[in-house]
Order: C-alpha cells, then sequence, then structure tokens
C-alpha cells in the first residue's frame, strides 16, 4: 500500500493494540477471583472480606494507569506522525504546482527542471509510490523529451533524480496496469541445484563441442 493512502487510514497500532490486551489480560483474573471470593457470601463474612477487595481494586487501578500512559503516548506519536505526513503532502503539492506554472509559460523549461528534480530526489528519499505519482502528473510531454535527450547524453550528471525517478514510475504504472488486468508478476527463474553445481558446470565445459 502507498505510504501516504495508508496514513490516513483508521488502525491501531501494535503498542495500542497490545496495551488494550494487557488491559484485558491483568484486570479479568483478579476480577473473577474478588467475584468468587464474594459469591454465596452472607453480611458479616463480606465485611471481612473488604480489604480483600482493597487489594484487587489497587493493584489493577495501578496497572490500568500505567497501561493507560503507553495508549496516551502512543496516540499523541500517531497525531505528530499524521500531522507531519500531511503539511509534507501539502508542501509537496505546492512545489508541483509551481512546476507546473513554469512549464505552462515556457514548457520544458529550465525552472521547471531543476524543481522537478528537487521534488523528485525528496520523492526517492521517502520511496513513497503516492510521490512518484503525483510528480508524474506535472511530467508533460516536452520534460521527458528533455529528460530522455540528457539521458542520451554520454557523462551527463544533471538532472539525476528526475531521470530515475521517471524510470520508477513508468515501472509503478506498468505494475498497477498489470494488476488491473490481473496478470501476476514473474519472478525471475533461479538455476535448479543440479545445473548450478561445480560437479555439473565441469561436465559441460569438457563436453566436446
Amino acid at each position: 500500500m502507498l505510504k501516504l493512502a495508508a496514513s490516513y487510514r483508521t488502525t491501531w497500532p501494535w503498542p495500542l493494540r497490545l496495551s488494550v490486551l494487557l488491559i484485558v489480560i491483568l484486570s479479568t483474573p483478579p476480577l473473577l477471583l474478588y467475584l468468587l471470593a464474594v459469591f454465596g457470601k452472607t453480611e458479616e463474612q463480606l465485611a471481612t472480606l473488604g480489604p480483600l477487595g482493597d487489594f484487587f481494586g489497587g493493584h489493577v487501578a495501578a496497572i490500568s494507569s500505567s497501561l493507560t500512559l503507553i495508549i496516551v503516548l502512543t496516540t499523541s506519536y500517531i497525531q505528530q506522525t499524521s500531522d507531519r505526513t500531511f503539511r509534507l503532502r501539502e508542501q509537496f503539492l505546492a512545489g508541483l504546482a509551481v512546476i507546473g506554472q513554469y512549464d505552462i509559460a515556457r514548457s520544458g523549461c529550465e525552472q521547471a527542471l531543476r524543481l522537478l528534480d528537487h521534488y523528485a530526489g525528496l520523492a526517492l528519499a521517502l520511496e513513497d509510490d503516492e510521490l512518484l505519482l503525483l510528480l508524474n502528473t506535472v511530467m508533460t510531454r516536452d520534460i521527458r523529451l528533455r529528460l530522455e535527450e540528457i539521458e542520451k547524453e554520454k557523462g551527463s550528471e544533471i538532472y539525476v533524480y528526475a531521470r530515475k525517478a521517471k524510470g520508477q514510475i513508468s515501472e509503478i504504472l506498468r505494475e498497477h496496469h498489470m494488476e488491473r488486468k490481473g496478470i501476476k508478476k514473474k519472478a525471475p527463474a533461479k538455476p535448479s541445484q543440479e545445473t548450478s553445481s561445480p560437479e555439473h558446470r565441469k561436465t559441460q565445459r569438457n563436453q566436446p563441442k
């Protein structure tokens, strides 16, 4: 799943799920023991079980308080991460809008290519396919032709990120097309143990041609 898309899904991270599970596991046995202890007792007997209730209640309250703190800290971290992801996406879209304005003014101009290379480097560093697909929206025909011309120049070291992003975008779109068509990506064939063994290779070399 795309990272930005996953960040908008309502999911419980594993520390939160673990905390809730521990609260249930650690709180249930003392509660059951207390209920078994008071079940069927007379009022006089219940009066003597007061300290037992305080004992179980104190332990359950301490456990619940500790795990509640974990839940609060985890929720705060998730909120900060979501806010950071949202701000990143907004800044990225603002940068793409500037690239589009430069390209509309003069298609394939130097300013558009420089900004494209900068945001391509950011998308590649974050390893997020959604950012690359957003970057694809401003890769016009003239920009692609210009990048292809630069790729043909030997030893060219300009717009490296933009060219690499262009190749990865093509691969992502190809995979999405294959998924829509229901075509599974073929895994590279592995050589069998028999044909890759040293004895087999030695036999092949000794055979007359």
